[in-house]
């Protein structure tokens, strides 16, 4: 996934912004670095859609067929959060401490670079700096906690 950093999903997002029509994106750079045609489809119908519908939440835009972590980790990296009566994470859904650290972590103004999803790792830049920071799973007391420790 060392294709989809934040920058490239936030220029994607500039671009279908600017051209209405999909016919005339020019998307071989990014075919270039590595998207898979099928991803960048998805991409830009899923920024379409949030153009249209500003106020889409999660629910809706999996009920429109858009897989919902792949979902949110694309919205961690654009800095959209969801409306609030949505934004509380589900037992029914997996990763979701992982999309709430890419969230988080794009907020305080780091790039994210690169992210393993079965270690729970995040490489990010910020300030022309590499960091790397670990997700870890607690639970206290029946709730689900999420620690993000600083490895380098």
């Amino acid at each position: 996934m060392t294709y989809r950093t934040q920058q490239a999903v936030q220029s994607l997002f500039e671009l279908v912004e600017e051209e209405p029509i999909n016919e005339l994106l020019h998307l071989t750079s990014y075919m270039n670095m590595g998207w898979p045609d099928y991803e960048i489809k998805r991409c830009v119908a899923l920024f379409r859609t949030l153009l249209s519908t500003p106020n889409s939440s999660i629910e809706n835009l999996v009920e429109q067929g858009f897989p919902h972590t792949w979902t949110q980790e694309v919205l961690a990296l654009l800095n959209l959060s969801l409306p609030p009566e949505h934004s509380e994470p589900t037992c029914h859904t997996t990763n979701d401490n992982l999309s709430i650290a890419m969230l988080f972590l794009s907020q305080q103004g780091y790039v994210i670079k690169r992210i393993n999803k079965h270690t729970g790792r995040i490489w990010v830049r910020k300030h022309d700096r590499q960091f790397q920071f670990e997700l870890k799973h607690l639970k206290y007391k029946k709730q689900n906690m999420c620690i993000l420790l600083g490895l380098s």
